[in-house]
């Protein structure tokens, strides 16, 4: 083997210099940049886990330098073997980074759809660029030049960017409010929870739909007029533990919000906290409890996730998971494995309450009927990590200060009101509509939860002594071409509108309030039920003071959008379009009964009717198939116990008459279960049929499609589809 002259070893070495820099320069617009474009325009993402500054600065720095890193390593590794080998890799890599950056070029900059032509377009870039690397010396040599980049990108993402919050921040002491020991406290704060989806028409609580909500009313102060302060949970939520308006742009995080409930019980309260989106409860009070996972639970899932939003055509963007306001967690899931089927099935059966240790092992046999559902299927763990909080309410002898946000009945909408999860994901796209009717149900098994709350304080005795709040940080709005959530003069009244009930230690009789009371007033009105004065100015004030001081008050929400100054509605406007937004739940999703949420008004008489009492024509030569393999699995042998249901029913239509807006009726085991509409997903017409738990029996469940005719159920034909 010949020996190498020691400037061969030098020329390699610059060689490999030279590679490794033009590599982390084209690894720094195709990764890092894009990721610190996103995540720099909100400190929420990394607030909301509670990192530290020297986690944010490992991930950025991972960001830069492993990618580049790697691939140079790949060429090292193939130049012990042959230069040629490491050329031709370092060659294949320069063309891929640039045909990455490519592709998130063509995908902001043009209106092309189609994965195929974005694809190719961009591997045809790569090409190009391959070729002129190799070809012209001046493209190198800008690559040269272009080599700082990836230290600029870590400064001004660290240093510049409102990351720098987070980094530079300096930690505040903890400064405990010595308020004195009173009554316990449960505080539950939910997400994404509109007031309207509890109202009846004449403004009471629909006590069939929500008893337990209806029961809490009777018993406690309910704040029926109350309005958010925000429309991001990330705001919203720390404005309601401090008694303060937000300031845009400040991160959930104790150092910008040290003096908040936490702090002004901490001295004399024992701390039971759970935070969803914010980590404003100190290390010295929560002692690591407070987030479930750890501080950086789920950031590599996460980073990824939103990295594929970047780069991935639309069609394939379509399948991935959505990026939440919340900042983690966008999977939202957990892989279903044989003793969660089983914790989930005794919850299922027994109650979201009912302890883990209870939950029923699976026998050999029924984890063998389950093992398809695993590869598809994702386990929705939020009902459980309520029961969790639930089982963990106790008397002490030091009080506590038991606090829980919670994310339902924010999307994913997966839950009925039984507790048990649809078995399809959000990935089909069947409108708004059927989006509003799937959040209204998981609102019904918000009340099971809240019943469950309330049960576990009566087993206690919590319930007469306790304070118990019961809020939600904000709404969320439904309608074509409606924000759901940044705010707009058209969605106001839908976002700003809360449930508020406030149950003081010893209450016996409940009391509604008409007057308007905001989430900043939550904290100085448990401070006056208490007895505690608040060692720090509040913009809020006690909702138990006089209410004629009230009338003049204003909604005050923040623009999710853009984060301008706070806007403020005159609120007697907005009162009576919330008036209108019941009128129209009403209309859109019934109130009483579920069975008038699954079907429009104008339909709802065929619900569960026999298909062989109406008029059927036909049969049609169009055919119609179901397209998740999980739903076809469980429609092939359903066992109630499972917590799954399989609802909606997903499905595509071929043939001459497949066309988008048509209007479908399915059937299940000869019964009409639900009435849907038809629509378009690049090129392929879709429907997602909404059924009830109910249309579902045990063992083989037989579907059938059918074209629905007539403008009501009077007038109603049907024409049966070919089953593909």
């Amino acid at each position: 083997m010949p020996v190498r002259a020691p400037g061969a070893s030098r020329s390699t070495r610059r060689t490999l210099g030279r590679n490794g820099a033009h590599l982390a320069a084209l690894s720094a617009f195709a990764f890092a940049q894009p990721l610190f474009d996103l995540l720099d325009d909100s400190a929420d993402f990394f607030a909301v886990r509670g990192s530290s500054r020297w986690e944010i600065v490992l991930f950025a720095l991972a960001v830069v330098l492993l990618p580049p890193a790697a691939l140079l390593t790949v060429e090292a590794s193939a130049g012990l073997v042959s230069q040629r080998l490491r050329q031709a890799l370092h060659v294949v890599f320069v063309g891929g980074l640039a045909g990455v950056i490519a592709l998130q070029v063509l995908k902001r900059g043009t209106n092309v759809a189609s994965t195929e032509a974005l694809l190719g377009l961009a591997v045809l870039a790569g090409a190009v660029a391959t070729l002129l690397y190799t070809r012209l010396a001046p493209i190198r040599s800008f690559l040269t030049v272009l080599s700082p980049a990836p230290l600029v990108f870590l400064v001004l993402f660290l240093l510049v960017s409102p990351v720098s919050q987070l980094t530079l921040a300096r930690g505040a002491d903890v400064r405990l409010a010595n308020a004195g020991a009173g009554a316990p406290v449960v505080m539950v704060v939910f997400d994404e929870f509109p007031v309207t989806d509890l109202l009846t028409a004449d403004g009471e609580i629909d006590a069939e739909r929500f008893p337990s909500f209806a029961r809490l009313a009777r018993e406690s102060t309910w704040f029926r007029n109350t309005t958010t302060v925000s429309a991001g949970t990330t705001r919203a939520v720390p404005a309601i533990m401090t008694g303060r308006y937000a300031r845009a742009g400040d991160p959930p995080v104790f150092a910008e919000h040290p003096r908040n409930i936490f702090t002004l019980l901490g001295a004399d309260y024992r701390m039971n906290v759970r935070e969803l989106a914010t980590n404003l409860c100190p290390e010295q009070l929560c002692e690591g409890r407070n987030r479930a996972g750890g501080p950086s639970a789920s950031l590599a899932s996460d980073v990824g996730i939103a990295y594929l939003h970047l780069v991935a055509p639309p069609r394939l963007e379509e399948s991935l998971p959505p990026i939440t306001s919340e900042w983690m967690n966008f999977g939202r899931g957990t892989e279903v494995t044989d003793d969660l089927i089983a914790e989930a099935a005794a919850a299922a059966v027994a109650g979201p309450g009912a302890p883990v240790a209870e939950a029923r092992k699976l026998t050999k046999r029924e984890r063998a009927e389950r093992r398809r559902l695993r590869e598809q299927q994702f386990y929705d763990p939020r009902g459980q990590s309520f029961a969790r909080f639930v089982q963990s309410l106790r008397p002490t002898a030091r009080p506590a200060l038991n606090f829980l946000h919670v994310g339902l009945p924010h999307l994913p909408w997966r839950y009925f009101p039984s507790g048990k999860q649809s078995a399809v994901s959000l990935v089909v796209r069947p409108g708004w509509h059927q989006f509003y009717r799937r959040h209204v149900l998981q609102a019904g098994f918000v009340d099971r939860l809240l019943g469950d709350l309330l049960g576990r304080l009566d087993e206690t005795g919590l319930y007469d002594s306790a304070l118990v709040v019961v809020t939600a940080d904000h709404g969320i709005s439904f309608g074509p071409g409606r924000a759901q959530r940044g705010t707009t003069r058209d969605n106001l009244q839908d976002l700003a509108f809360v449930p508020l009930f406030v149950k003081r230690p010893e209450q016996q009789e409940g009391v509604a309030e008409d007057y308007h009371v905001q989430t900043v007033d939550i904290l100085p009105t448990m401070a006056d039920i208490l007895g505690i004065r608040i060692p720090w100015e509040v913009d809020g004030r006690s909702a138990l003071t006089d209410p004629r001081r009230r009338t003049v008050r204003m909604a005050h929400i923040y623009r999710l959008s853009d984060f301008r100054p706070p806007e403020t509605t005159p609120y007697e406007p907005l009162l009576e379009r919330q008036q209108a937004a019941i009128a129209r739940k009403i209309e859109l999703v019934g109130s009483g009964d579920w069975g008038s949420l699954f079907v429009s008004a104008a339909y709802r008489p065929l619900l569960g009717r026999p298909v062989a009492a109406l008029p059927v024509v036909g049969p049609s030569s169009d055919r119609a198939g179901i397209t998740d393999e999980a739903t076809r699995t469980l429609l092939e042998s359903y066992d109630p116990a499972l917590p799954f249901v399989p609802s909606p029913i997903p499905g595509r239509i071929s043939g001459d008459g497949a066309r988008v807006g048509r209007t479908l009726a399915v059937a299940v085991n000869g019964r009409i279960a639900a009435v849907a509409t038809t629509y378009g997903v690049y090129g392929t017409t879709r429907f997602s049929a909404l059924a009830p738990e109910s249309a579902f029996g045990p063992g083989r469940n037989e579907v059938e499609v059918y074209w629905l005719e007539g403008d009501d159920a009077a007038s109603a034909r049907l024409t049966r589809l070919e089953t593909a």
